[in-house]
């Protein structure tokens, strides 16, 4: 789909970088001290500031580990432009999706499986179902694209 389009080698810098765990969130938004706790759960500090841990994995579920987000946080603490920032690196997802899949065809099926994702991790039941998909999809006419999008992640 991009036929023409050359990659500009020689412009582009690549920098690697991986999501925020849990501890590394807390030494980025000033919790060091209960930071280091966290790696030593026979800790009594654990229970002693345990409203303040539970304070921080909200906030991690919520922002989660992607750096750009944790900074978005970090500078204006509003949760409006940190949901800003996750839609639109989602967004970006996405759209590289066309980079790498020929077909229109194909590339609107590896959308439907990346679309029904959130939906199917938030099922208690974490079988995946391919009629959530799209009504009547089989797993012959999605196999490819759900493997393509585990790629991604």
């Amino acid at each position: 789909m991009h036929k023409g389009i050359s990659y500009p080698v020689g412009k582009v810098n690549l920098l690697t970088m991986y999501p925020l765990s849990y501890r590394e969130f807390m030494e980025a938004i000033g919790e060091e001290q209960l930071a280091e706790y966290v790696d030593r759960p026979e800790n009594d500090k654990l229970v002693t500031f345990r409203e303040k841990y539970i304070s921080c994995l909200k906030k991690y579920y919520f922002i989660g580990g992607m750096p750009e987000a944790v900074m978005t946080y970090l500078q204006d603490r509003d949760y409006d432009e940190v949901r800003d920032v996750q839609n639109t690196i989602l967004r970006l997802y996405e759209n590289d999706f066309s980079k790498h899949i020929e077909s229109k065809t194909e590339l609107g099926r590896t959308r439907m499986v990346w679309n029904s994702v959130p939906m199917q991790l938030a099922k208690e039941n974490k079988k995946f179902f391919f009629g959530q998909i799209k009504k009547g999809a089989r797993s012959a006419d999605c196999k490819y694209h759900i493997v393509y999008t585990i790629l991604l992640f």
